[in-house]
């Protein structure tokens, strides 16, 4: 599958990342509004809302979303199969989600959401399940544009809904919740109508086939599972050591700061599926070290004008009540960049299913950033959780980059 030449990954990874600045600009006006409707409370609630099913969404896809893309990577034939796979986890999830329900609802003191909520946030779970992976075959197949498509439709259509509502009704999280589910299961229904109109008539489920690809996928979904948990560990321990208004406060200049990984995401999801068409050891370093020379400057420019403008940017937008989230932004950003900078390694040893540097390290990163949230959060605040972030992300960094040097030294050994 040689549609991932050097002009096609060009303008594939600029098509995506001007979505990704369009999307970055509707995020900036939904982030304020709803900041401002909801309040910091309200917010924080949100953002348990969204890390719930978030997480759910790493435990429900075993990694099928990576093995779909690197198998149909080397093998277009096996897209009905791939198909059929989505279905078949997004049924199981859907089952698993309400077994599981009532246990949170009986203990509702672990995520401090009220039953509606709860409710909500597990029906988001299969729905933004189907979701991921059907983005991902069709990435994998380069059909960007509807890639483009459903990721444009999954920020914006439940932006659009809640303010077709709050012309009627006034805004709570309760609505907001209801908004992204209708607005998910939209764009669930025009996924389907894509694949069955322009890519295969059918699907076909195979448990060989599933058997088959499942080891990969689980070892990529352990090594993403612990990548989200370290992006989300310290929203849940802020929320358990303080209240929702400094979570409120957090979760807005997290957001902030995954607003501007739109650039490593962006080629991220063209690397990948372009790595794994590459045959050789010294093609796919040719195209990292390419990578890195256009991200990483870009990347600096981006994050100091974010540390500079950033105070004036939150009183401005969001009012003075989220004025700290300016003073955490600045303990976030060092961070961020090594984070985001951490993540074409990642891409380069899953195509090399090499999958020790992606389990090993950001399990050490893990704890770290666990013990530190322990210690620093009842001290600081949201600001010990920015401090332990950063430098879990930097361990990631660090160890990432070593990884890589030891395992070319190790593949010229092999050769000499």
């Amino acid at each position: 599958m040689r549609f991932w030449n050097k002009n096609s990954f060009i303008k594939n990874v600029g098509s995506i990342f001007s979505t990704k600045v369009l999307l970055y600009i509707v995020g900036i006006v939904s982030s304020i509004y709803l900041a401002r409707i909801l309040g910091a409370d309200g917010k924080g609630k949100l953002a348990i809302v969204t890390s719930v099913y978030g997480i759910a969404l790493q435990f429900g896809c075993m990694g099928m979303h990576t093995a779909h893309t690197y198998y149909i990577s080397q093998n277009r034939d096996v897209i009905k199969k791939c198909e059929g796979n989505i279905v078949f986890l997004t049924i199981a999830s859907l089952v698993v989600s309400f077994l599981l329900l009532p246990f949170f609802v009986v203990n509702n003191y672990i995520l401090n959401l009220n039953n509606f909520l709860l409710i909500i946030a597990f029906l988001l779970i299969p729905c933004n399940l189907f979701t991921m992976l059907q983005e991902n075959l069709f990435i994998s197949i380069g059909h960007i544009k509807q890639f483009n498509i459903i990721e444009f439709l999954n920020n914006t259509l439940y932006f659009f809904f809640l303010l077709l509502i709050s012309c009627f009704w006034k805004v709570s999280v309760e609505v907001v919740t209801i908004c992204m589910l209708i607005s998910i299961i939209i764009i669930d229904l025009y996924s389907l109508k894509v694949y069955f109109g322009e890519i295969e008539k059918t699907i076909r489920f195979s448990g060989k086939f599933l058997l088959e690809i499942l080891p990969y996928g689980i070892k990529s979904y352990c090594s993403c599972l612990i990548c989200y948990l370290i992006l989300r560990a310290d929203i849940f321990m802020l929320n358990y050591f303080r209240d929702n208004f400094e979570v409120g406060i957090y979760s807005l200049a997290t957001s902030l700061i995954d607003l501007t990984y739109m650039v490593s995401s962006s080629i991220c999801i063209i690397l990948f599926p372009h790595l794994g068409t590459l045959k050789s050891l010294k093609e796919k370093l040719k195209t990292l070290k390419k990578v890195f020379f256009v991200a990483i400057p870009v990347m600096i420019v981006i994050y100091l004008f974010l540390g500079i403008l950033s105070p004036y940017v939150v009183n401005i937008l969001y009012g003075k009540q989220f004025s700290e989230a300016s003073k955490v932004l600045i303990f976030l950003i060092p961070g961020a960049f090594c984070w985001s900078t951490a993540n074409y390694f990642f891409q380069f040893f899953l195509s090399e299913k090499n999958f020790a540097p992606t389990l090993i390290i950001p399990v050490l990163s893990l704890i770290i950033n666990i013990i530190l949230n322990f210690n620093l959060i009842p001290l600081y605040g949201n600001i010990g959780a920015a401090i332990a972030s950063t430098v879990a992300y930097g361990v990631c960094f660090l160890g990432m980059m070593i990884s890589l040097f030891i395992y070319i030294n190790r593949c010229k050994e092999k050769n000499n």
